[in-house]
């Protein structure tokens, strides 16, 4: 029994570890992300297997069962290291937003704003 405590206080500490981490990547990403322009920002999932979201550009941060497929069409809004910020909607209009591995993504040549040169017009 003492144990399985022991297991289990460890698993807590590490749990707590983790989410600091990735609150903490979380921040640094937020101030030093590279913007996607609106214009540029259409993606769509590729490879092989899911594509898994994370809360902070980090393998430590995935989120557990939280992921899109390949063909699913993304909008992208930041870049940061290996890992881009998308938002993807459900298929009942629900957004899901987070970090997934750029290398996962492909452009699609889309976007949902006009790009800096067509601002104006």
């Amino acid at each position: 029994m003492k144990i399985i405590f022991a297991l289990l206080i460890s698993l807590l500490s590490f749990t707590s570890q983790a989410n600091d981490f990735c609150s903490k990547l979380s921040t640094k990403a937020d101030d030093e992300r590279a913007i996607i322009q609106s214009s540029e920002s259409g993606y769509k999932a590729s490879g092989e297997g899911r594509v898994y979201f994370y809360s902070a550009p980090s393998e430590k941060c995935r989120i557990k069962n939280t992921f899109i497929i390949p063909g699913d069409l993304v909008n992208a809004y930041a870049d940061f290291g290996d890992y881009t910020y998308i938002m993807y909607f459900t298929k009942d209009g629900k957004d899901v937003e987070g970090w997934v591995r750029t290398d996962r993504l492909v452009e699609t040549g889309t976007g949902i704003g006009p790009s800096e040169e067509n601002k104006g017009e």
